[in-house]
C-alpha cells in the first residue's frame, strides 16, 4: 500500500468523527479492507506509536514540504516535519519530536497560506479547524482533559458570546457543543 493513502487512511481511522471518517473514506473511494491494511502498514513502519524515529516517517511518506527546527521551548516539540495530504487541503500534518530524532507525536495545523478560518462562530465546523485555531479567537480554556492524540476542551469565545465543549483528535476539532455563555 503507497504510504501517504496508508497514512492518511490511518488518521482517519482514528478520529472520533464517525460521519466524517465515513464520508472522506467513500470520497476517496476507500473500503473498510484498505483501513485494516493501512493499521497494519502503521503497525509494520512503526508510525502507530510516539518513539519512532523521524526516519520512520521520511521513509514511509517521503520527504516532508517543511522542516522546522524550533530553537526554544518543549523539548518534544523541537523538530517539526509538515506534510500535505488531500484528504486535508487546507492543513498540514506535522510530526513533531526532539532534536535528536525521536517522534513525541503527530498533529495538525493549519497551512501558512490557508488563512484564519474562526471569523465567525459559523466557521467552527468539525475537521476545518484546528486547536491552534482557538488562540486567534481569544479563547479562554476553562477545563480541559487531555490524552494523546486526544484534547477535550470547554471554553469561552467571547467575540462569539458563547461556551463551548469541543473535541480534537491530533489537533483536528471532530465535535464541538455551544451553550449560551452564562451556562455551565
Amino acid at each position: 500500500m503507497d504510504g501517504r493513502k496508508a497514512f492518511q487512511l490511518y488518521l482517519i481511522g482514528r478520529m472520533r468523527n464517525a460521519q466524517k471518517r465515513a464520508a472522506a473514506m467513500a470520497e476517496f473511494g476507500w473500503a473498510a479492507s484498505d483501513a485494516d491494511s493501512a493499521d497494519q502498514w502503521a503497525r509494520d513502519t512503526g508510525v502507530d506509536r510516539i518513539g519512532t524515529p523521524f526516519s520512520a516517517y521520511t521513509t514511509a511518506l517521503g520527504e516532508p514540504v517543511a522542516r522546522i527546527v524550533v530553537p526554544d521551548g518543549d523539548p518534544y516539540n523541537r523538530v517539526r516535519l509538515a506534510y500535505c495530504f488531500p484528504a486535508w487541503s487546507a492543513l498540514q500534518v506535522v510530526v513533531f519530536g526532539s532534536v535528536d530524532g525521536v517522534v513525541a507525536g503527530v498533529a495538525f495545523d493549519r497551512r501558512a497560506d490557508s488563512g484564519t478560518r474562526l471569523e465567525t462562530r459559523n466557521d467552527l465546523e468539525p475537521w476545518r479547524v484546528v486547536r491552534d485555531d482557538l488562540e486567534t479567537t481569544g479563547a479562554r480554556i476553562l477545563d480541559q482533559e487531555t490524552w494523546y492524540p486526544l484534547w477535550d476542551v470547554t471554553c469561552e469565545i467571547p467575540r462569539f458570546g458563547a461556551r463551548y465543549t469541543c473535541q480534537f483528535d491530533f489537533g483536528l476539532l471532530q465535535s464541538v457543543q455551544a451553550f449560551p455563555a452564562g451556562e455551565r
